[in-house]
């Protein structure tokens, strides 16, 4: 009987029936699942798309996550299928796993159509410590969702601290970057200011004299944001910086209102 319930085939029908009702014995359905071998990988990622029940989506992906670690390249496989929602979950699933042999996935669902799904390699690849997983990351910066570029901006700060300065310092500072929303700009800024560096200070001195980067509405809320994030900064640097500032604007206030 436990040959034949393991079967493929028995795994859809079981599954297929299963996944008509909101409400079953979930914890039965998860000893059976942890029973299964690894050629359930397929029926039940096809069974997690039909399922109704958010409960029984979790002991499916619960299983997968065992299941998967003995064959990660059929797991894998499922990243081409065209439904996003399934391909959200298998990367996950694989970051969960947090085997080397994953992070080859993981970069091919860093290319997926659907932000969700990048933004999820993201995350996934930011639990490996080791240094394939972590070349990746920056790659992440390009996307072309501002969320994800941000996602990715606050995890190279937590994860490489002042080794994210080389990566972030050239971004801000270029011309394309200034044309980005508010929003991210805030982000990165706020982000830089959480390392306790004195390079940390010198990028963020230094966007304080591109005033012409900036479009004109958004001068006055960068300008601020940049002000308050060296003032949290607890570095001698960091406050020297911010007085040359304010005292470098007050001349200018002076020549604006006195020189003809």
């Amino acid at each position: 009987i436990k040959f034949y319930l393991g079967e493929p085939q028995s795994i859809e029908r079981l599954m297929g029936s299963l996944a008509r009702f909101e409400h079953f014995d979930h914890e039965q359905l998860q000893k059976y699942l942890l029973q299964l071998s690894k050629n359930a990988i397929a029926p039940l990622c096809s069974a997690w798309l039909q399922m109704q029940s958010a409960a029984g989506r979790t002991a499916i992906s619960n299983a997968l996550v065992e299941l998967g670690k003995q064959d990660i390249p059929t797991l894998g496989s499922f990243l081409k299928h065209h439904h996003w929602q399934l391909v959200f979950n298998v990367t996950s699933i694989l970051g969960k796993i947090g085997e080397d042999k994953c992070i080859p996935y993981l970069a091919q669902a860093r290319g997926h159509e659907n932000a969700k799904v990048r933004n999820e390699a993201l995350h996934a690849l930011s639990r490996f410590n080791n240094e394939k997983a972590k070349a990746l990351l920056p790659e992440f910066l390009k996307d072309p969702e501002m969320r994800v570029r941000i996602h990715a901006s606050r995890i190279l700060v937590e994860r490489l601290g002042a080794e994210a300065l080389p990566l972030l310092g050239p971004l801000v500072g270029s011309q394309e970057f200034h044309k980005r929303d508010p929003r991210e700009k805030k982000a990165f800024l706020e982000g830089i200011g959480k390392i306790q560096e004195s390079d940390a200070v010198r990028i963020l001195e230094g966007l304080l004299y591109m005033r012409a980067f900036f479009r004109r509405g958004e001068w006055r809320e960068i300008k601020s944001c940049i002000e308050s994030v060296l003032a949290s900064l607890e570095l001698d640097d960091a406050k020297v910086a911010l007085a040359h500032w304010k005292k470098k604007r007050e001349k200018w206030f002076f020549r604006l209102l006195f020189c003809p």
